[in-house]
């Protein structure tokens, strides 16, 4: 688990969206009586919260989460513990409109693809703005890419989300076992569907395979597993997360990540926590 907290300048101030904190970590319980000065994303990895916001109270189990604008009053703590959560609170000049135009109003959001969302933070999370000249401009960008894929969640019909609903018990098997072999056939029994028909809908909600989503997810939980335990071995973690051999891990990883696990670990290193 890890936590950045950024020293913002006046030069950052003059970037669109900007990065003040962003975090991967246990939640424990939290008040913002008058809000938070910034807005504040949240979402739940594992486990789930109680939040109390704009009037509502809702539980935040996996894939769920909220967005709350400036000085809003919110509330949350954990229904189930640990409450596994992650989180980026950011400012910009017209964020507002641009929140608003994307269709990302405050309040609950429902993710379509929970590990992209996560892998998006954890990007973020690699990078110290101590790193180099450009390092605040480089997260901004990254910020920016993840506003972009958080309001494409909010643009989901009815007919992709009522899919999406029908591939959970194969999401969830997933969740539970990606460490061991999993087939599309292996999937397609936990919907109650045929291959052929589970890769339709993963087509129709996710816009790729069951394979490909099965990788991205894989290589997600490395990225996890590399900067969280140092001490494991590539070799270790490539076994750990589903991957059959040492050499696959390593070409899949540089196909997603354009590094090696190892370059990725060795740059993480390189940066400390804020």
């Amino acid at each position: 688990m890890r936590t950045q907290v950024l020293t913002v300048t006046p030069r950052d101030k003059h970037l669109p969206v900007y990065l003040c904190t962003v975090g991967h970590t246990y939640q424990p319980p939290m008040k913002y009586p008058n809000g938070s000065p910034h807005y504040h994303w949240l979402h739940t990895v594992s486990g789930a919260g109680i939040v109390e916001f704009q009037g509502e109270s809702r539980i935040l189990s996996a894939g769920k989460g909220f967005l709350m604008y400036p000085k809003m009053p919110c509330q949350y703590w954990p229904e189930e513990d640990p409450w596994e959560v992650m989180w980026v609170t950011f400012d910009g000049k017209n964020l507002n409109q641009f929140l608003e135009a994307w269709g990302m109003s405050p309040g609950f959001i429902d993710l379509v693809d929970l590990p992209y969302i996560n892998s998006r933070i954890t990007d973020l999370l690699t990078i110290s703005p101590g790193h180099s000249d450009y390092a605040s401009a480089i997260l901004s960008s990254l910020l920016y890419a993840f506003l972009i894929d958080l309001g494409w969640q909010t643009f989901r019909d009815e007919h992709t989300t009522q899919q999406r609903k029908k591939l959970m018990p194969a999401l969830r098997f997933i969740g539970q076992y990606y460490c061991r072999p999993i087939s599309v056939a292996d999937l397609a029994e936990q919907c109650g569907v045929t291959t052929q028909h589970l890769c339709r809908m993963f087509r129709s909600v996710f816009g790729v395979t069951p394979v490909s989503y099965l990788t991205t997810y894989r290589v997600s939980k490395a990225k996890e597993l590399l900067l969280e335990y140092p001490d494991l071995s590539v070799a270790e973690i490539a076994a750990l997360t589903g991957f059959s051999s040492l050499s696959y891990f390593c070409t899949v990883f540089r196909r997603y990540e354009k590094t090696t696990p190892t370059d990725f670990r060795r740059m993480n290193m390189q940066i400390g926590d804020f």
